[in-house]
């Protein structure tokens, strides 16, 4: 991952799962934008990639009993 906001998070390798680095508590509406370049052949020349921009928006979930 690429960008200004890839310090933010890691990607599980195996899955693509994008993963938050720290608590986002009370930073409601914040928005993050990171590129994620995947490459097949496990990144081993000769490979193919694309690049895709991933916007996270931070929500609030409220639970009721």
């Amino acid at each position: 991952m690429q960008t200004k906001d890839s310090g933010e998070f890691s990607i599980d390798r195996e899955t693509g799962w994008i993963q938050a680095k720290s608590s986002y508590a009370g930073k409601f509406g914040e928005e993050f934008v990171i590129d994620v370049i995947a490459k097949d052949n496990f990144g081993v020349e000769p490979y193919f990639n694309d690049t895709a921009e991933v916007k996270v928006s931070l929500r609030v979930l409220i639970f009721k009993e």
